[in-house]
């Protein structure tokens, strides 16, 4: 279930997805955004993620970025992380864990993917989330502020619904 610990995109100048299967670490991630003008929709497995994904591509509302915790209990986050480059491309993505993952650092660094290891403090996201600022441009947040626009899906949002993800 995506829960409900949105901040309002009315009083938000950008909207996050944010796939954190722990809720107490979602509710820190949140007030925190919250504190930076950022809202923040909470998915806490890859399903949710891929439905967020395809709503919002659906809607054209869009997510500024991705903030993902890489272990996820249904499936791994690289393909939430490939779902959401494939719909949303150019959009900053980063990536959290726990793990000391040689594989994962490898693959983030390749990609120029943040690796933040948890427990970090959430200050650490700041410079990310002020790189996330400076990379939306003002005719995509107007579009996705009124998020009234309507299309079909993309290739990507039906891949994801024929994968069953």
């Amino acid at each position: 279930m995506i829960s409900n610990y949105i901040a309002s995109p009315a009083e938000a100048k950008l909207c996050l997805l944010m796939v954190e299967p722990d809720l107490a670490s979602a509710r820190e991630l949140t007030d925190w955004l919250r504190q930076h003008d950022t809202a923040a929709v909470h998915a806490s497995t890859a399903h949710e993620a891929a439905l967020a994904i395809s709503d919002a591509a659906f809607t054209q509302c869009g997510f500024a970025g991705l903030l993902l915790d890489v272990n996820l209990p249904d499936t791994s986050g690289y393909r939430v992380m490939s779902a959401f480059r494939d719909e949303f491309p150019g959009r900053l993505v980063a990536a959290m864990t726990r793990d000391d993952d040689l594989c994962l650092k490898l693959w983030c660094k390749a990609r120029r993917i943040p690796l933040y290891c948890k427990p970090f403090v959430v200050k650490e996201l700041h410079h990310w989330l002020g790189r996330v600022k400076e990379s939306m441009h003002p005719l995509d947040m107007q579009v996705r502020l009124r998020g009234k626009l309507r299309r079909t899906p993309s290739d990507a949002v039906l891949r994801n619904y024929a994968l069953g993800f």
